[in-house]
């Protein structure tokens, strides 16, 4: 009987949501940036090879032709784009999962890094897309931004 009871606990905490690895905060983000969805009734169509930089509002109004709606217009969040830099990438999880975003700046080398972290735990294999959306500081104009992404 016991050795029936460790089994079933054994495969509880294996199994998709009762992993201790997917315990705690699902998101975590370093002080220099925020997470916003750009459209709130919508989702953005984009290829999770591919990374945007979004300066100004013509480059925002760009970003439209990605989204994907079933309401007949996507309403877009307004950004201050004088303050703030949206960066962007998507990319795809496993089952349940932990997201960390940082964000390195280097004046030195005139560079923006921005590293996703993402954790796959449970045993499941169902696919999801995660948007890594964030609004950081206004890059200066002659910086560049790096992307990694490291899954764990």
């Amino acid at each position: 009987m016991r050795l029936l009871l460790y089994i079933f606990l054994l495969f509880g905490l294996s199994s998709c949501h009762k992993s201790p690895k997917c315990w705690g905060k699902k998101e975590l983000n370093s002080q220099e940036i925020s997470t916003i969805n750009p459209c709130s009734n919508c989702s953005l169509l984009v290829n999770p090879d591919s990374c945007f930089v979004i300066n100004s509002i013509d480059e925002y109004n760009l970003l439209s032709t990605y989204a994907h709606s079933n309401q007949t217009i996507c309403l877009f969040n307004e950004i201050d784009f004088s303050k703030f830099t949206l960066l962007g990438k998507t990319i795809w999880g496993q089952c349940k999962f932990k997201v960390k975003r940082y964000l390195e700046i280097n004046p030195e080398q005139q560079q923006y890094i921005f590293t996703i972290e993402l954790i796959e735990c449970g045993n499941c294999i169902e696919e999801n897309k995660i948007d890594n959306c964030v609004l950081v500081p206004k890059i200066p104009s002659g910086y560049s931004v790096e992307f990694i992404f490291i899954r764990k």
